[in-house]
């Protein structure tokens, strides 16, 4: 969703964890809202949030920015393995 700008509303679990975050309104940062609570009320919270930040069209329209930036392409991802890998035959 990142990639095509739609923002996510996603419990804060796994990789969820590591490629969302949590939007911050007085910085202008993050890509999205960030739920704990696997119930009923977390995601209540996790929907409120998002509408009362969708009203602020300034700030939404930044935070769609922040989220098409990302880069969680293969391309770039495997760069970070080969590094990883090269580095560790050097230590071994």
């Amino acid at each position: 969703s990142l990639r095509y700008g739609t923002i996510p509303i996603v419990r804060q679990t796994g990789g969820l964890a590591d490629s969302v975050q949590q939007i911050n309104p007085s910085e202008a940062t993050g890509t999205g809202v960030l739920f704990r609570d696997y119930n009923q009320d977390g995601l209540r919270w996790a929907i409120r949030t998002a509408l009362s930040l969708y009203s602020d069209k300034g700030l939404w329209r930044k935070i769609i920015q922040n989220a098409m930036a990302m880069d969680f392409s293969w391309e770039r991802q495997g760069a970070h393995y080969v590094t990883l890998f090269r580095q560790i035959g050097k230590t071994s």
